[in-house]
């Protein structure tokens, strides 16, 4: 028989996976007093858990709602019943609920419970556990677990993707759903993926959202307020499950294979929209800017696996969080320490224990009393083609025709030919057909070039791409390369990025662009840049004449360029505002729009003048399948980004604040027709407000739309 070395305060101590029960359980295992602790995880601390934030509940044992469902209709201590539309919107603050909630009944708890900002919890408990000595080995290849050591019938540590061997007199094995990768749980746990998808908020909105509490529909999901950081409000669909089924060789059963990826299956983007519809249709058709799957590790039973496992006694098994390991973070690892240590209380240790022989069926597809979805477990798409979310690409109408350009260039001038990567990697199909190589990955095009130029929708694009090209690399990866962002996002996320990909021993230019897509289209787009002279002189060859008309340098100081960007956007808003205006009057008063269009070209340049057009030619409007020049949302975003630096610095813009007012009903509007509508689409609602159609005659006629 097989016996483990005896347990000491100085004994070796390796716990595997980094997520919320490794965390917890590095950080009680410590607080006891052991003094060799190491947590080893392939991911950086620092982006640890793909949720921003969790919600919990006091009432949710089985004897709590037993005593709702007992009282229904009248107030049950803190719980209050919601049974219209009205009882449901004053839960919140006016315009936030503002659907109609068919079918819909509930309770109110006005206390006991709320969510958490699930990333900062962990990092909390990450950095005091650094405190105290725990050390932390992240990141890949070094951080990257191969395989668990297994020698004369125990495991005795890891092997990383660096080739090492860690040792340990204990090993504790809290990796989530991917425990099977590591060790056969026969048929114990079944990796299961839930969808969660994020909408960009404005600042204004996010103060209106905040502080709200959590929403839940048991049959079609929940949200919750936008992050203080990021402006994001996260929604997820409510169902059993996402599987992923492989038949491994010799296994009795079929197993759900984990993977990692930042989109989701259309059909539960779907329901979040329908979802949405139901409680906040002003939200309802806005993309998602981030969306990834969350796995977690079911069991049959409903019970945590929290044991030494039977025939390899140095190893600790934490395993089954079902989807709700998150709201014991703060306790977890306590119960994890004292079965490590031999003290985990009886009536737990009886249901956590090793139990095969409880599950010699297959239970895979066993929705285990899930609601959503028709109740049914549900198989992930096989292939990109099969239905999966198309999230902030960077070959967008901006990235897209930039990256052409430059191509061309390159190919004209017998240079290496441009590497180009996108989520979906046919968006590129036409820069390959002119010579230009796909990546694989954002890695593998970081791997493989010396200047990487990026062209991002917002802030949290901007973050989550370097999570996926900085998290996953040594520092030593990106030492002489140049990062080239030509994104709008805020100065403050500049510099962030900055500070970023410096500690990587990159290089980092933020170089916002003026112009929309067919000016990007042209090669003729202005480009304002800051950040080191000599990386500045570095990559204005590949700018001036290829993708811009002109460069404007505004110094070393990473924040200029988005300053003056914003600047710009508020400008140009002012402009779209006034020269809207001014064509409302033109067709009020009979003095026409040709007229006017006639003096601003000859009287104010070719700016105003291409501002004009956009409006007389219908490009304020799209038709249907076709995609505005400058998009309404992104507009929203900036002059949003204007207001907050103005009032950062103490000062206000009041042009711009009208601006936005009629961007966002325009936005209403856009949501009404469920169709997407240009940034310069003001002008529709000004053209309401005077008593006009939202469409001018020219788009009736080409939508062939009757005149109302």
């Amino acid at each position: 028989m097989v016996l483990a070395s005896s347990l000491t305060k100085q004994s070796q101590i390796l716990i595997v996976g980094g997520g919320t029960w490794g965390c917890s359980t590095a950080l009680h295992v410590t607080r006891r007093g052991y003094t060799n602790m190491s947590l080893i995880t392939k991911e950086t601390m620092k982006k640890q858990s793909g949720n921003l934030s969790r919600y919990v509940i006091s009432a949710s044992t089985r004897n709590a709602i037993r005593k709702i469902i007992v009282g229904i209709g009248h107030k049950i201590g803190d719980f209050v019943p919601l049974i219209t539309a009205k009882d449901f919107r004053n839960t919140m603050p006016k315009g936030v609920l503002t659907g109609d909630f068919p079918g819909w009944k509930g309770f109110y708890k006005s206390k006991g419970s709320g969510w958490v900002h699930a990333r900062k919890a962990m990092t909390a408990a990450f950095e005091e556990s650094k405190r105290l000595g725990v050390k932390f080995i992240t990141g890949s290849p070094k951080g990257e677990v191969q395989s668990l050591i297994f020698e004369g019938g125990d495991v005795k540590g890891v092997k990383t993707a660096d080739g090492k061997e860690h040792r340990a007199d204990r090993t504790i094995l809290a990796v989530g759903a991917s425990a099977e990768r590591f060790l056969d749980f026969e048929n114990q746990i079944r990796p299961t993926a839930w969808t969660i998808g994020h909408i960009q908020m404005t600042p204004e909105e996010t103060q209106l959202y905040k502080n709200l509490p959590v929403l839940f529909n048991i049959e079609k999901g929940f949200f919750m307020e936008p992050d203080e950081d990021l402006h994001q409000l996260k929604i997820c669909d409510e169902h059993p499950g996402y599987v992923n089924w492989m038949q491994k060789p010799g296994a009795k059963f079929p197993q759900s294979i984990p993977f990692a990826k930042h989109q989701i299956p259309l059909e539960s983007e779907h329901r979040m929209r329908d979802f949405l519809r139901d409680i906040m249709p002003q939200l309802a058709d806005r993309p998602l800017v981030h969306a990834r799957l969350c796995w977690c590790a079911d069991t049959y039973d409903r019970h945590f696996l929290i044991t030494y496992h039977p025939r390899h006694p140095s190893l600790v098994v934490a395993s089954g969080d079902r989807g709700i390991g998150y709201k014991h973070i703060t306790s977890i690892g306590n119960f994890i320490s004292d079965c490590m240590e031999g003290t985990l209380e009886e009536r737990f240790a009886k249901v956590w224990r090793w139990r095969p022989e409880k599950f010699i069926e297959f239970w895979g597809k066993d929705p285990l009393e899930r609601l959503g979805a028709d109740h049914n477990i549900m198989d992930l798409p096989r292939s990109e083609d099969e239905g999966w979310t198309d999230i902030s690409e960077s070959l967008g109408s901006m990235g897209l025709p930039m990256a052409t350009n430059l191509q061309k260039h390159l190919s004209s001038t017998a240079a290496p030919n441009l590497i180009y990567f996108n989520r979906t990697i046919c968006r590129g199909d036409s820069l390959k057909d002119i010579g230009a190589q796909p990546a694989s990955s954002a890695t593998d095009l970081v791997d493989n070039s010396d200047i990487i130029f990026m062209s991002l929708s917002d802030d949290s694009a901007l973050d989550s791409t370097l999570n996926a090209i900085l998290d996953s690399e040594d520092s030593g990866k990106l030492a002489g390369k140049l990062i080239v962002d030509t994104s709008t996002v805020h100065p403050d996320s500049s510099a962030k990025a900055e500070t970023r990909i410096q500690e990587k021993g990159g290089q980092f230019i933020a170089s916002p662009v003026f112009g929309a897509s067919p000016v990007a289209a042209q090669g003729k787009l202005l480009w304002i840049i800051a950040g080191p002279n000599a990386a500045v002189d570095k990559v204005t060859p590949y700018v001036e004449g290829v993708m811009g008309r002109a460069v404007i340098r505004v110094g070393e100081d990473i924040r200029a360029s988005g300053k003056i960007k914003t600047a710009g956007n508020f400008i140009t808003a002012g402009f779209m505002e006034i020269i809207a205006e001014a064509h409302v009057l033109a067709e009020k008063s009979g003095l026409g729009s040709g007229n006017l269009e006639a003096l601003i070209e000859q009287q104010y340049g070719p700016l105003p003048f291409s501002m004009s057009q956009r409006l007389t030619t219908g490009a304020y409007m799209p038709a249907r399948g076709d995609r505005p020049w400058s998009d309404l949302n992104l507009a929203i975003k900036d002059v949003g980004h204007g207001i907050a630096l103005a009032e950062q610095s103490g000062t206000k813009l009041e042009v711009a604040e009208v601006a936005i007012k009629h961007l966002k009903d325009a936005k209403k509007f856009s949501d009404s027709e469920q169709r997407p509508l240009d940034s310069s689409s003001m002008y529709g609602i000004l053209r309401k407000e005077a008593g006009l159609s939202f469409e001018t005659a020219l788009i009736k006629d080409r939508d062939g739309k009757d005149d109302k």
